[in-house]
């Protein structure tokens, strides 16, 4: 997901999926939670909104707002007749720098202090699992 800082959807800063071809399937973002009785293990809760940028052409947005660290997203960013591309990341807190050569990992600051991290579908059912062991014991 890129950042943009206009949308037609939602005013001020937003998060947004590649543009598609609705004819192809909608993109969207969703919350994940950990639900083994759900399809594909997942419960979603759709946090995006459609926006049309031209005539056959849509992306899913989303209000940086009504994200909250620990959250964990799935976005359906590029779907076609082929395949139906998903990427999954965690809304983290921004870490602080340790020094002026330091490796900072890919991230993209969302608003000040709350970063979005890429992870792999693995880490998200880990992260997921680990949520839902918290929050039952």
């Amino acid at each position: 997901m890129k950042r943009i800082d206009n949308s037609t959807k939602i005013a001020g800063p937003a998060l947004a999926t590649p543009v598609s071809d609705p004819r192809k399937g909608w993109p969207y973002v969703a919350r994940l939670a950990f639900d083994p009785a759900a399809p594909g293990g997942f419960e979603r809760e759709f946090v995006s909104a459609r926006e049309f940028v031209a005539r056959k052409t849509v992306r899913a947005v989303v209000d940086v707002n009504v994200l909250q660290i620990g959250d964990v997203l799935e976005a359906r960013e590029a779907p076609s007749w082929k395949n139906d591309h998903r990427r999954y990341y965690e809304v983290q807190p921004e870490p602080e720098p340790s020094g002026p050569d330091s490796d900072m990992p890919d991230f993209e600051l969302v608003r000040p202090g709350v970063i979005l991290r890429q992870i792999d579908k693995t880490d998200a059912i880990r992260i997921l699992k680990a949520k839902l062991a918290a929050a039952q014991s």
